[in-house]
């Protein structure tokens, strides 16, 4: 009896040994499980702030690529303006030693040009025309109180001063006027 006793109690110590292991299996499971998910969710969580930081790096190199190009674009236009600038001046000086009389056509273009920025600084447009030989019955402008000028040669509308004045050019009459 004492045997069957002693049996009797091992097979209980070895079932209550069998859950007690069960249940330390099923707790590893579960602390393995929850330490799985947390590791996924620092690295998601990792991933996002890598990402974050990547994508403000490339924002960042973009928004300087974009600055040192506009940079080089305006070094390359001044340096253009520049050369144009040269240009004209070595032009201007092969005309003059040619002939120096203005290049009328240029004057009334760039007359044209200064006519709209005169205009946007407040300047107004008068309803008489020059009677310039070459400005070709281009308006003249105003500046508040001040005097009358052609934007073409320069001069006060007369055709007689500005760039006529020393010339052989005759201004217009009142009858050629349109």
């Amino acid at each position: 009896q004492v045997l069957k006793a002693l049996e009797a109690e091992a097979v209980a110590r070895t079932l209550a040994a069998e859950e007690a292991i069960a249940r330390a299996k099923a707790a590893m499971e579960e602390a393995n499980a929850v330490a799985a998910s947390l590791a996924q969710e620092r690295t998601e969580d990792e991933v996002a702030v890598r990402t974050d930081v990547v994508a403000q790096t490339i924002a960042k190199a973009e928004q300087d690529a974009v600055a040192e190009v506009e940079e080089g674009v305006a070094e390359v236009d001044s340096a253009v303006e520049e050369e144009d600038e040269n240009a004209e001046g070595d032009d201007e000086e092969e005309e003059e030693e040619e002939d120096d009389s203005p290049d009328w056509d240029r004057l009334r273009n760039e007359g044209r040009e200064l006519m709209t920025r005169r205009m946007l600084e407040g300047w107004t447009m008068l309803a008489e025309s020059c009677r310039g030989a070459h400005c070709e019955y281009n308006p003249l402008m105003k500046l508040r109180d001040g005097p009358k000028v052609c934007v073409v040669c320069g001069g006060s509308g007369t055709g007689r001063d500005g760039l006529y004045e020393g010339t052989m050019d005759e201004p217009f009459d009142d009858d050629d006027m349109p």
